[in-house]
């Protein structure tokens, strides 16, 4: 709009790392004067591939100069044309390209100039979008994004039309840089503008199409499928590839790889060549290998491209060697059906669980069948009979399965993959749905184990939760890859072990933020299967209410404790010891994670076992059978005694949640003088219940959810605290208004 007393503007320019500089005014170009309307400036005083910044002034006719604070920039970049022609260059025609960091691949009405169609006596070129408009946009200027020709690649589509036939000439204008590369493809046919003209025979007055490469065009290989698999020495395999762009292949070499070795496959391939056959080695030993072709082009270019399969190279001839003590293996020759005697040693023992669940001596060691083995003494097993090499399922039955790793090659837990009614899911996934338990048990060095992969030779234990309306599969497919599915930290943890002259057991307990929600599943773990030979078995119970029974865990966690000095708690476990025999069993601490200042006792019988006791704790059974006992765990450091609640029973709260009156409940066994206050989820004291003498028995206390100056409290978790000095009970109860 016209500006009251403006003489006119002036406009000012910089580049990085400059200051603002007048480049033009009103003073000495009238275009800059005042008016009403569009004012377009254009700067012909630039440098290609700089960037420049604008800024505008007006100036009043008191000769006091105004500067418009809103600058804009913009960025010099040459504009390229292909030209064509007839053989007589009596007909020519001439589009531009190029790009810049403020244009996109998209339509840019300021960068992109749209063509008509062609008329009369004629020849034509045109850029072509057939997404831009109805019928497509024919352009006589595309403008594309900014990149960088040197290390990128972007194309554009070009028409051609000629009213004669005849020799048509393509061209491109010499403003390109050194080293640029502008390819024209005429279908199958590929050329370098930038070497010279192309030349074609135009036949009719039909459209004919071209695609414009412009940047660093290097050829590449896409990799024929093939399944991940174990390859065995003296194998043969097949790799298939194609190519895009394969004109500008000079050389291709083929290797096999992993972190820490490589195997040449085939070197110097002309871009002729798309596959080879490859004989494995007979000693060769290459787990989790890619194939790499490494692709040399004809301007000197090394590209690296790695199949997105993975493969295993194993010897001819694989053997093992199965140190003595109970363990849990399988065979992975398919035709290879040996006995327990001939691998093991005709004084080991071997089972397998019948379809009764009952133990039965097993005499074979074949594929798809693993057994509990205890060898007499170090055995050794190999062969050169085919092992399994491409994926192989196992069906699951609801409950403990007991299943043989196929292959020659280790599987991370999170990477076992399923078949669930024809569909694949992952471990993580199927652990999530509650269809596995997230607890898959190995047996070494006398113990179960969690396992975090299953190595070749090994079977492990995987509990099954499905229905009769699905069909589940472990299939086992090598390197497959997944996500990790490990639960968030624990507040608290702490494992516990059990071990006699027969084997070692053990439980974790411990607390944990989310355990009432789906990471329970995946914290509270199921006991594994008692194995087929007398050794301790050491289990968490809690009670199934509805099922009136009890559910045993190797892993149980409780709602965390709060951090406090002046709130005492703690949580309690009852665990079930079952012994075969008499043996002494030894007690003592494994892994922990224990906030500071926590404890942990263990009670069975009349012996006590804490977390800073500096001996073990060996119990000596009267006979077989279950001994109950009991872990304690608290959030300070408690004085060594039997577990609280023989000074206080435990309290309960009720109704809880509640509003607005609860009731706390509790007994004494003898009397004494006893407090009870409530506190707030930060320690803090909000009133005191009772204070003084009370006799040995059962007490009700009631508690309106007021604080100590009778004022309501806000919803949410309170801690009620019963204190006789020596011994202490907390019981938490949450206000819901």
């Amino acid at each position: 709009n016209f500006q009251d007393n403006n003489q006119g503007f002036k406009i000012y320019r910089k580049s990085e790392g400059t200051e603002y500089v007048m480049v033009d005014s009103w003073v000495t170009n009238p275009s800059l004067a005042p008016g009403t309307g569009l004012f377009e400036w254009w700067d012909f005083d630039v440098a290609n591939h700089e960037v420049y910044t604008y800024k505008i002034s007006c100036t009043n006719t008191s000769d006091v100069e105004y500067m418009h604070n809103f600058p804009t920039s913009a960025h010099a970049m040459p504009v390229h044309s292909i030209n064509i022609r007839n053989e007589s260059g009596s007909l020519t025609d001439c589009i531009t390209f190029g790009n810049n960091q403020f244009a996109t691949d998209d339509r840019d009405s300021y960068w992109d100039i749209t063509k008509n169609g062609p008329s009369g006596n004629y020849v034509w070129n045109a850029f072509w979008q057939p997404r831009w408009g109805n019928q497509g946009t024919h352009l006589a200027q595309e403008i594309k994004g900014g990149y960088d020709v040197n290390n990128e690649l972007k194309t554009w589509t070009m028409r051609t039309r000629c009213s004669q036939v005849g020799p048509i000439t393509i061209d491109a204008s010499d403003t390109f840089g050194r080293g640029e590369k502008l390819w024209l493809a005429d279908g199958g046919v590929y050329h370098n503008l930038l070497d010279g003209p192309y030349t074609f025979e135009n036949t009719s007055s039909a459209v004919r199409t071209f695609t414009l490469f412009w940047g660093n065009m290097q050829p590449t290989i896409r990799p024929a499928a093939i399944p991940n698999q174990v390859l065995q020495g003296g194998s043969t395999i097949t790799f298939s590839w194609n190519y895009l762009y394969p004109f500008l292949v000079e050389h291709v070499e083929l290797s096999l790889q992993n972190e820490t070795d490589s195997l040449l496959v085939s070197n110097y391939m002309t871009n002729a060549q798309s596959s080879v056959d490859f004989t494995v080695p007979q000693q060769a030993d290459m787990p989790n290998a890619k194939a790499v072709w490494d692709v040399y082009a004809v301007d000197g270019v090394h590209t690296r491209f790695v199949s997105p399969y993975t493969l295993a190279l194993v010897p001819s001839m694989n053997n093992a060697i199965f140190a003595p003590g109970w363990q849990m293996l399988h065979n992975p020759w398919p035709e290879y059906p040996a006995t327990v005697a001939q691998v093991f040693g005709a004084d080991s023992s071997a089972y397998t669980m019948d379809a009764d669940g009952n133990w039965t001596p097993a005499a074979d060691f074949v594929f798809d069948s693993p057994i509990w083995v205890n060898p007499a003494d170090v055995s050794f097993f190999g062969s050169a009979m085919p092992l399994q090499g491409m994926e192989y399922s196992v069906d699951l039955q609801d409950g403990w399965n007991l299943v043989g790793n196929p292959h020659l090659c280790v599987y991370e837990l999170e990477n076992l993959r399923f078949m669930v009614n024809g569909n694949v899911y992952r471990f993580g996934e199927m652990v999530n749905q509650g269809l596995v338990s997230n607890a898959v048990f190995t047996f070494k060095e006398g113990r179960y184990q969690l396992a975090e992969r299953i190595e070749p030779f090994e079977a492990f234990y995987i509990k099954y939760y499905g229905s009769d309306q699905l069909v589940s599969q472990i299939n086992f497919l090598p390197y497959w890859e997944s996500y990790d599915v490990t639960p968030p930290m624990a507040q608290s943890s702490i494992d516990l072990l059990a071990t006699t002259d027969g084997g070692v057991d053990w439980v974790r307990v411990g607390t944990h933020e989310y355990i009432d929600t789906e990471v329970g599943f995946k914290l509270n773990l199921p006991k594994a299967p008692k194995p087929p030979f007398e050794m301790p078995r050491l289990s968490v119970i809690y009670p199934v209410p509805l099922a009136k029974t009890t559910q045993e865990y190797h892993s149980f966690y409780k709602n965390p404790m709060i951090i406090s000095d002046e709130i005492e708690e703690h949580v309690y476990y009852d665990l079930i010891l079952e012994l075969d025999n008499t043996d002494p069993v030894t007690f003592s601490w494994g892994e922990n994670s224990l906030p500071e200042d926590w404890q942990v006792a263990f009670f069975i019988g009349d012996q006590e076992y804490y977390s800073i006791s500096t001996e073990d704790l060996v119990f000596e059974p009267t006979e077989a059978g279950s001994y109950s006992c009991i872990i304690r765990l608290s959030n300070y450091q408690v004085p060594n005694d039997r577990p609280v609640a023989a000074m206080i029973g435990k309290p309960l709260a009720y109704p809880n949640p509640f509003n607005p009156d609860v009731n706390i409940a509790f007994s004494l066994n003898k009397a004494g003088n006893v407090s009870v206050d409530v506190y707030n989820i930060r320690g803090q004291k909000v009133r005191n219940l009772s204070s003084g003498a009370m006799q040995a028995g059962n007490h009700t206390l009631h508690w309106n959810g007021r604080d100590r100056y009778g004022r309501n409290v806000a919803s949410g978790l309170y801690f009620v605290r019963i204190n006789s000095g020596k011994h202490n009970q907390t019981v938490k109860v949450m206000l819901m208004k």
